[in-house]
């Protein structure tokens, strides 16, 4: 059910941004020309290269929002939110750090190609990587909405992203002027920011407190150290950094290699391409948390998890010891015994045995006198 959501989800979305995509399209050649064009596309497409925001922690998020019985209560799964928000921090303060080497070392200009030679091309580029930081940071949004199996939700917030950036685009060439002719694409970003902020209350409102307690100790590194996430990142980032290679950084090899136009007419095709390609991704990324839950069944009353059988197995011994039983026996120290008569333990039975032996002695005259007798 949550696949079908998910996929009419991206459907109806799929629809309008593709609309809305258009306008924007003709919207940027009728009123710039094609150069522009080509430096928004290779804008826009940063963030298809830089998909690999939390390293691959945030596999671990979808899987334990997943597999918890209560995120609002769950204490590990509030530690992993912090240590993913630490990744996601440090990750958006080291591209801020590239971003500003880029811009005073000339570094973006080459980048574009023949596109990076437009005036404020460079600016447009730190403005927008810095609206990105920004999104960065609240990034573990959609993936608790992932875990908690509402994908669709993700799809419809994201969806916002097409019609307030056509919105944004034509506020800039009705009033902007040709001064923001270079600066359209910071809309884009603008929109992502919008909708990041929108999902990140969403989900602070639905899994309170476990956001806010997470961002209290967010920079307390030292008192609360976070738990191990990585162990799932790294097989997950090596994942995520294949698509962006394969298939988002052709842009840049035609903005080095190619003409503007060419750059321009890749962008119009691949709006298509890429939202059928969406499509597709939407309805199996659904699966993920039904996955991770079929994998890692919850616990139900009276049902033992593999992993709590040594602790079982230790209680048990410590029950034994203070009862005076035998600690290797389980069945004189097991929480659930069976409706059968149990059979005696050794320790019993040795100590049945004393106590026997101990009766008759005492019930039993002295030898010597019934000697004498």
């Amino acid at each position: 059910m949550n696949s079908l959501l998910a996929l009419g989800a991206r459907a109806v979305t799929m629809v309008i941004s593709l609309v809305c995509g258009v306008i924007t399209t003709r919207m940027i050649l009728g009123e710039t020309d094609v150069d522009h064009y080509a430096l928004y596309t290779l804008l826009i497409t940063i963030p298809s290269l830089l998909t690999f925001t939390d390293l691959g922690s945030g596999a671990v998020l979808v899987n334990a929002v997943a597999t918890s019985d209560d995120v609002r209560t769950d204490r590990k799964l509030r530690l992993q939110v912090t240590s993913v928000g630490r990744i996601l921090l440090m990750f958006a303060s080291a591209l801020m750090v590239i971003n500003t080497v880029l811009l005073v070392t000339g570094g973006w200009r080459a980048l574009f190609g023949d596109a990076g030679a437009i005036p404020g091309a460079p600016l447009a580029a730190f403005l927008c990587i810095t609206l990105f930081s920004l999104t960065v940071t609240l990034g573990v949004w959609f993936r608790i909405l992932l875990g908690q199996r509402r994908n669709h939700l993700v799809i419809l917030v994201q969806g916002l992203i097409s019609p307030v950036t056509l919105a944004g685009v034509w506020l800039m060439l009705t009033f902007g002027g040709r001064a923001f002719d270079s600066f359209l694409a910071v809309a884009s970003y603008a929109a992502s920011l919008l909708t990041a902020i929108i999902g990140f209350l969403l989900v602070t409102r639905s899994t309170a407190p476990l956001i806010p307690d997470a961002l209290r100790v967010l920079l307390r590194w030292r008192r609360v150290p976070g738990v191990r996430v990585m162990d799932v990142g790294w097989p997950m980032l090596a994942q995520m950094v294949t698509y962006p290679i394969a298939v988002g950084s052709q842009r840049y090899v035609l903005a080095q290699y190619g003409t503007p136009t060419d750059v321009a007419e890749y962008g119009v095709a691949g709006q298509v391409f890429f939202a059928l390609n969406g499509l597709v991704m939407a309805a199996g990324v659904a699966l993920w948390p039904q996955f991770a839950r079929r994998r890692h069944p919850l616990r139900r009353p009276g049902e033992s998890h593999e992993g709590d059988r040594p602790r079982q197995r230790s209680g048990a011994r410590q029950r034994a010891a203070s009862s005076g039983g035998d600690p290797r026996c389980s069945r004189c120290c097991s929480a659930e015994r069976s409706p059968r008569r149990p059979r005696s333990c050794g320790s019993s039975a040795r100590g049945s045995s004393s106590s026997s032996r101990a009766a008759s002695s005492r019930s039993a005259p002295p030898r010597s006198s019934r000697s004498a007798a």
